[in-house]
């Protein structure tokens, strides 16, 4: 039984209840976003670590500790925040430039976008998921990443 390729309620109660049933003590996901957003979420409800292995560079899905949960029709639900980030990502250098040019170039505007994002919040001292106004360092990242 794997990954029926929905990140939702539906599909993490099914392979929650599959690790639950295995004593499973860590999750594994190879991947793309949804596949392992739902390994994310199935070790938040398993309350154990998850291992990820992202096989597209499109977002920053494999380092960061939330989910992004959807219905089955793949219409968006909710977040979902992990107290932290993702225990291992395991990068295949190999499969990542052989993966479609499509995904790369996502990925590099999704990070692109992350300095208007995070400026916007500076200015307007906004806060982020956590409810809490982000760091200067955070800031000072985005910012570097913009310009390199």
């Amino acid at each position: 039984m794997g990954f029926a390729g929905e990140c939702c309620d539906a599909e993490i109660g099914k392979l929650a209840k599959l690790a639950q049933n295995n004593k499973a003590d860590m999750i594994l996901s190879i991947g793309g976003k949804k596949s392992l957003d739902t390994a994310k979420a199935v070790g938040y409800k398993q309350n154990c670590e998850v291992i990820v292995v992202p096989t597209i560079t499109s977002t920053d899905a494999p380092c960061s500790g939330l989910s992004v949960i959807y219905n089955k029709n793949g219409e968006f639900n909710r977040y979902l925040l992990r107290p932290h980030n993702t225990y291992v990502v395991l990068v295949d250098t190999k499969m990542i430039t052989q993966a479609p040019a499509r995904f790369l170039v996502a990925g590099m505007g999704d990070a692109f976008a992350t300095w208007f994002e995070a400026d916007d919040c500076r200015i307007k001292r906004g806060t982020n998921m956590t409810g809490r106004v982000g760091p200067m360092t955070a800031y000072a990242m985005a910012h570097l990443c913009h310009e390199t």
